[in-house]
């Protein structure tokens, strides 16, 4: 109907991003920042993709944030510099797949059993074979078809044979033979429920700085956690402005470090965009400011403050004076109005940077010592006990903590579930094996997906060595706070906002 004309708009998901083509489209309307520049180009490039025309579209920012984020998106797409590709590790989930598949295959036909030496050796000149993750993929194989054949999933039929085992179908029964060959995983969602009553339902994902005790906002409420379920988080309704995190679905789309960066470059150079009017370009892209745009970015360049930027860290120390509205759980914190209770670490981190260091700091300290942490790119709060030294713990991180952290946090349950099956495990407890195959795969993964374990340790490498610098501002009011610490925190803290 949209394309015949006979609707005048249509509201979707990425979907239409990803190549599909309606012709007759004017205009593209993008809601919040698409994250990295080579989505911002494809979304907009929906709109009069026709030859000879000129792509336009209408960016609406949710906040001051997302508004930087939006113009950095289009400075890197201006200057044609798009987000470094990263490749993926060989996934022993999908070998192992594509290993049962060949069996499958086999089990239709007279012979019923393939010989396993071929299927290593095509493997071997692929890219899982060839990746420099196995030092010997010979041997990583053999140690997949072994756990495989315990699981039952294969099994051997004479030597170097291989047959499909008896154990597939209870893995895949036969009248819903169809998801063994689809990688998309079910969503893990769990319910939040308030007195019987379900408020609503949130990713899996977003239990990871989450304990009993927190007060988080869905729906338009307030809402403590009193406990923590496999498939629910029970809650009660919070009166009053509380600190708060936010919850919502989906872990979203991470913000490449590039695009931290470019942010940062964009805030150096503010004023000379605000000095142009309300037309900017930049390369072969116009911007129009709409509506408050720019007084806003106006008023973001009027602190004569120090910018991050890759070489130095800013480190907001706000004491308890500084929180006038300070939650009683914070103010708890306080040996006086003086003292440290919170910390923001300013820097162009990137989102699997940031997130790696929160949750390393999460599993490193005593319990209590931190209450919050929430993560962004362009910079980490912590809440903490009065005292508790950010920066020690953060120079003290290492290997095995980051990777300790990563164990024990609920990253590892989502990839658990979502390859357990593709390694013979009903459930990811299933498995057993000496070897552990399942539980190495899996924080593999969850290392790859949702951590950046080289660029962290290589950050506190330089820091140590002060070859990048700290800059270390104790915040005594509200006023005094960094303007980035309050664009990325201050609904949180609820500090004084330059923008009311």
């Amino acid at each position: 109907m949209f394309e015949e004309g006979m609707l005048r708009g249509l509201v979707a998901t990425r979907a239409l991003e990803l190549g599909i083509d309606i012709s007759g489209v004017e205009k593209v309307a993008l809601v919040g920042s698409p994250k990295v520049p080579e989505y911002l180009v494809q979304r907009f490039g929906r709109g009069s993709h026709k030859p000879h025309q000129t792509s336009s579209g209408l960016a609406v920012a949710i906040d001051e944030e997302d508004l930087l984020e939006i113009l950095a998106l289009a400075q890197l797409a201006s200057r044609k510099k798009l987000a470094e590709r990263v490749s993926g590790v060989p996934s022993l989930d999908v070998i192992s797949r594509e290993l049962i598949a060949e069996a499958l295959r086999a089990s239709k036909k007279e012979e019923k059993c393939i010989k396993l030496s071929n299927v290593i050796k095509t493997f071997s000149n692929a890219f899982p074979g060839k990746a420099s993750h196995f030092n010997s993929f010979e041997r990583v194989a053999e140690d997949l078809v072994a756990h495989l054949e315990d699981k039952g999933v294969i099994e051997e039929c004479g030597e170097d044979l291989i047959a499909l085992g008896k154990s597939f179908y209870k893995l895949w029964p036969k009248n819903s033979i169809g998801k063994f060959f689809s990688f998309i995983p079910p969503r893990k969602e769990v319910k939040v429920v308030e007195g019987g009553r379900e408020l609503g339902t949130i990713d899996a994902i977003n239990l990871v700085f989450l304990k009993p005790g927190y007060v988080i906002r869905l729906g338009g409420g307030l809402w403590r956690v009193k406990r923590i379920r496999a498939s629910e988080v029970i809650v009660e309704n919070v009166r009053g402005e509380e600190f708060a995190i936010p919850i919502w679905k989906s872990g979203g789309i991470p913000a490449h470090q590039i695009v931290a960066i470019e942010v940062c470059r964009l805030l150096g150079r503010l004023n000379k965009l605000v000095g142009r009017g309300n037309r900017v370009k930049l390369g072969n892209i116009e911007i129009v400011f709409k509506g408050d745009v720019k007084q806003i970015l106006g008023n973001l360049t009027k602190d004569d403050l120090s910018l991050p930027d890759p070489r130095f860290v800013i480190v907001d120390m706000l004491t308890s004076k500084a929180l006038r509205e300070a939650s009683p759980k914070i103010k708890e914190l306080a040996k006086h109005p003086y003292s440290i209770v919170a910390t923001v670490l300013i820097y162009p981190f990137g989102s699997l940077i940031a997130n790696t260091i929160a949750s390393a700091l999460w599993g490193k300290v005593s319990k209590g010592d931190i209450l919050y942490i929430v993560p962004k790119p362009l910079g980490i709060l912590i809440v903490h006990k009065a005292g508790f030294d950010v920066v020690k713990h953060l120079l003290d991180l290492d290997e095995s903590t980051i990777k300790n952290a990563a164990k024990s946090s609920p990253y590892i349950h989502v990839v658990a579930n979502e390859i357990a099956r593709s390694l013979g495990c009903r459930k990811p407890q299933d498995d057993t094996s000496r070897k552990g195959i399942l539980r190495q795969e899996v924080l593999k993964q969850t290392l790859h997906r949702f951590y950046d374990l080289e660029s962290t340790l290589r950050l506190v490498s330089w820091l140590r060595s002060g070859n990048i610098k700290m800059k270390m501002r104790r915040v005594l009011e509200p006023e005094g706070a960094h303007i980035l610490t309050e664009i990325l925190f201050g609904d949180i803290l609820k500090l004084q906002r330059h923008t009311q």
